[in-house]
């Protein structure tokens, strides 16, 4: 019997997309012949070997209507070429083409939905651009023959909008063993009470600027560092200038995973602020949270309601009560009080992690696969 072939569509760069990565590398595990399709950006670097087919797609445009454009005709026409049993889209932006190559080669169409997508803050002010999604997603959901999605609220919601059960498969990391590397500490940092954001999508409205506007209710001895890239980065640096803290926060670019897991390590507390601002946020389940545990540090997290049912199951962290200068301070100065409450969540956060991990979450996949076939 021929092996299954699975085409993976994704928007992603490919290189720091590690969910992409554990899915496509269960699929190779499991004997399918897999063929990886992202896109290339001016940041993207060279592509490390991984045992399965990838390749990203260049365009010319990098944002705007234009670029989706440009993007989903690409895609179509790199899907058509590959001979596919199974095209699995992440995220809505790649179902259309997906379910069009799909359709020509009589392959299963699965859709794995990366965020609550019709609700991200970048269509709150754009009805008549919400409004194309949300039809385009409602048209394409019943053609497909498997549905995933990031965690059960969003799950939920959108069972709730179109009447088909979408699986939960969480972003959590593998088991691993995460060493702290203090000389990726900057200078200034080193010795300190570090506090970690750490993100590819840093974006207003996910706690950047009231992290480091909180360190005007801390003592000297806490250190904020900011790692990644996102749309509010390039705002960090004035906000860090008028606020004059300068020696107290470092904003680092985006790196390895490995690397940044070792930075983390070296950190004490791992920050996840996002804000009430949209459906998308709401319900968000941000897959920083499993890092942090995974590096041995216990969580600040916003008081939303995935991440309110994590932090009570697991007691790996805190709440903040708002996303706010003073309400993070206040969730951080106890931790700074007393060495023992600290000890008690860093061991919380490595029994986290223990079982919020890949190796039991892939049982999910594992699922629906079985159904599919």
């Amino acid at each position: 019997m021929n092996p299954l072939r699975i085409s993976v569509a994704v928007i992603s760069d490919l290189e720091t997309d590690q969910r992409v990565r554990k899915v496509c590398t269960w699929m190779h595990e499991q004997g399918y012949l897999v063929h990886l399709t992202g896109l290339q950006r001016p940041f993207s670097k060279e592509l490390p070997t991984r045992p399965y087919a990838q390749h990203r797609l260049i365009t010319k445009r990098q944002k705007g209507v234009l670029f989706y454009a440009e993007w989903q005709w690409k895609l179509h026409l790199a899907l058509r070429k590959i001979p596919a049993d199974v095209i699995y889209a992440n995220d809505l932006d790649s179902l259309f083409p997906a379910w069009l190559a799909a359709r020509a080669q009589g392959a299963a169409l699965v859709y794995d939905s990366h965020e609550w997508f019709t609700e991200v803050p970048e269509l709150l002010n754009q009805p008549i651009k919400k409004w194309i999604w949300k039809k385009l997603e409602a048209f394409l959901v019943p053609k497909t023959k498997g549905r995933i999605t990031v965690n059960a609220s969003i799950a939920n919601k959108l069972q709730e909008t179109y009447g088909f059960p979408f699986a939960v498969l969480r972003n959590v990391p593998q088991l691993i063993s995460v060493s702290a590397d203090s000389s990726l500490l900057p200078l200034k940092a080193q010795g300190k009470f570090c506090l970690i954001l750490q993100g590819n999508g840093i974006n207003i409205d996910r706690g950047a600027e009231e992290a480091i506007q909180s360190l005007h209710f801390l003592p000297e001895q806490v250190h904020l560092l900011i790692v990644g890239a996102g749309d509010v980065f390039p705002l960090l640096p004035n906000i860090i200038q008028n606020e004059g803290l300068q020696n107290r926060v470092n904003l680092l670019p985006r790196m390895p995973y490995e690397q940044m897991m070792q930075l983390a390590a070296a950190c004490q507390l791992g920050l996840s602020l996002d804000k009430n601002k949209s459906g998308n946020y709401l319900y968000s389940l941000p897959n920083k949270v499993f890092d942090y545990w995974m590096a041995g540090i216990p969580v600040l997290a916003s008081n939303l309601p995935e991440l309110r049912s994590l932090i009570q199951e697991t007691g790996a962290g805190m709440l903040c009560k708002e996303v706010n200068p003073k309400e993070i301070a206040q969730a951080v100065l106890p931790v700074l009080e007393s060495n023992s409450r600290y000890a008690e969540l860093c061991l919380k956060a490595k029994k986290a992690a223990a079982l919020n991990c890949w190796e039991n979450e892939q049982l999910a996949l594992r699922t629906v696969f079985e159904r599919l076939f």
